[in-house]
């Protein structure tokens, strides 16, 4: 699998690749790359919106030394833009069997926790689905929240 073919597939049309997944999936290389959720560990302290949408740029932005090993996306959920606390979480795609040292090295990557998702379970690609394509993702605590704001990692 070549992630950078991968990437330009995704997002070569507005709006993105519906049937991305469907080539995705059959082009996988479980062998030679992984998949981790990054779920940030402090979410009850996402009070402000704004501030929220800003620790996901920031965190986006000390990323770069992995954007050769890497396709992410970062997603902000919430009932709406004034009912806090917001969830942020992520999910990423790398090539190797672990979490870069790139990514290790970026200061925010100690906020997050990252847990490895298996390729092969139904539920877990539906999980990777979910966070790169839907306007509702699962709530820690259970249910749904509406996504607020979704950014690539490219």
């Amino acid at each position: 699998m070549s992630l950078d073919t991968e990437k330009k597939s995704l997002f070569s049309q507005r709006p993105f690749n519906p049937d991305w997944f469907k080539t995705f999936w059959t082009n996988f290389d479980a062998q030679g790359y992984s998949i981790f959720f990054a779920n940030y560990n402090y979410n009850h302290e996402n009070r402000v919106y704004f501030m929220t949408c800003n620790l996901i740029g920031g965190f986006l932005q000390r990323c770069d030394d992995v954007r050769r090993y890497g396709l992410g996306v970062m997603v902000l959920a919430g009932n709406d833009e004034d009912a806090p606390p917001f969830e942020v979480s992520g999910l990423w795609i790398f090539r190797g069997a672990n979490v870069p040292q790139e990514m290790k090295d970026n200061p925010d990557s100690e906020y997050y926790t990252f847990t490895k998702l298996d390729s092969t379970k139904p539920a877990d690609r539906q999980k990777v689905e979910t966070l790169f394509f839907s306007e509702e993702v699962p709530a820690n605590k259970g249910g749904n929240l509406k996504v607020l704001e979704r950014r690539f990692f490219k």
